[in-house]
């Protein structure tokens, strides 16, 4: 009995040791320092500049400026936030900021695979030099220019257009969302309104974003204050984008009175609405109609917080050309999805007809509606609103079936 007694004693022990062993690597590993240490290059990767976002931001990010704050701060947190989404304040501006890196981990890794293999480099090569000489191969301005270790004036802001046609055969840029329905003019649009942002990011740096995520420059190109429902993008340093902060996820007002709810679905109708036909006839298209990528500032204001999957269609072009059905008004069908269980569109469709439902049908089916993939944003409605509006159940269901 005592020598049964020892041996599960020090069973206890070596259990103990073996836990208190894996605690101490994963602090040492993933929790130490204990908060995020925004100015050093592990986490902003400015190091890897040119191939980052910018670099406008950095001084204020080494001065403490702006820092990370809440749950993002702490070290630990990355282990689950692995869409690298963190929230902090600008002191000096007096405002709540979101940074982002823009991507998972994994993705960035990629960027770089992407980068090197785009100019004929080995795995692991200089980024910075290969987006210098990408740059040069994409740039129209700097086309009979040769191709060597040092690269003088590619970052100069006047040099400034990429080519579409080298672009379309550039696998890597052309399967991204902002290069569908894409053409020269739309680029011009898109790298033109970029540069013309108070963060000055040059060539490089779009060239970065286009190969990695669209969204700090759709946000430059459609900026809020010019009556776009985006968040509004303040800059970069290294691979950490900053934006301001837009409230609260939509999400997080499924359960708010019916006041609320109804007032947030006609935003997000007059957005739609606003998206699909505007000034500029440029039809933008988001394909990701999530209520997490939406957010609602402190005066009720809705905005979409993540532009990563966005497709843009130049509507007078489509006038231009006149191709076959081009105006024909096209209606999405939930193709492919069984039982319409699903969201489903079609980016050919999308870019050959100056008019379609996609965002209506879109923000019905995923945030309005009653569907089997929809937020419901518009649930329990009340008596007294259904015996006043009585085809109001029936269109909600209708809307998203499509046809």
């Amino acid at each position: 009995m005592v020598t049964c007694r020892r041996v599960r004693v020090q069973r206890r022990k070596v259990v103990m040791y073996l836990v208190a062993g894996i605690l101490w690597w994963l602090i040492n590993t993933h929790c130490w320092p204990l908060k995020i240490k925004v100015n050093e290059d592990s986490f902003t990767e400015r190091s890897k500049c040119p191939a980052c976002f910018g670099t406008s931001l950095c001084s204020d990010l080494q001065s403490g400026d702006i820092h990370l704050s809440g749950y993002s701060a702490w070290t630990l947190a990355r282990l689950a936030n692995v869409k690298n989404v963190f929230y902090g304040f600008w002191v000096s501006r007096n405002i709540s900021v979101v940074v982002k890196k823009l991507g998972y981990d994994s993705e960035l890794v990629q960027l770089d695979q992407h980068l090197c293999e785009l100019v004929h480099l080995q795995a692991g090569c200089n980024v910075g030099l290969a987006v210098q000489r990408l740059t040069v191969k994409l740039d129209m301005s700097m086309s009979d220019l040769v191709q060597g270790e040092e690269l003088v004036g590619i970052t100069d802001k006047s040099l400034h257009r990429l080519d579409w046609e080298k672009i379309q055969q550039t696998v890597q840029l052309y399967r991204q969302d902002w290069a569908q329905c894409a053409g020269q003019d739309k680029l011009d649009y898109l790298v033109q309104k970029s540069g013309d942002h108070p963060s000055a990011p040059l060539l490089p740096h779009l060239l970065t974003m286009l190969l990695h995520n669209q969204e700090p420059v759709l946000s430059m190109a459609f900026p809020p204050q010019s009556g776009w429902p985006f968040s509004s993008y303040l800059g970069s340093c290294g691979r950490l984008a900053v934006f301001t902060y837009a409230g609260r996820s939509l999400a997080t007002f499924l359960s708010s009175p019916w006041p609320v709810r109804a007032g947030l679905a006609l935003q997000l109708l007059k957005m739609a609405t606003m998206l699909s036909k505007n000034s500029l006839a440029l039809a933008i298209y988001p394909t990701d109609w999530a209520a997490e990528n939406f957010a609602v500032d402190h005066a009720g204001v809705v905005r979409l917080v993540d532009m990563e999957n966005i497709v843009l269609v130049n509507q007078t072009m489509l006038a231009v050309l006149r191709t076959p059905g081009w105006d024909r008004f096209y209606t999405s069908d939930n193709y492919g999805c069984p039982h319409n269980e699903c969201f489903s569109f079609s980016i050919p469709s999308l870019c050959s007809h100056a008019m379609t439902d996609h965002n209506y049908h879109a923000v019905c089916g995923s945030l309005l509606s009653p569907s089997p993939y929809s937020s419901n944003l518009l649930h329990s409605i009340p008596q007294e609103v259904v015996a006043r509006q009585t085809l109001l159940p029936r269109l909600l269901d209708r809307c998203w079936r499509g046809g």
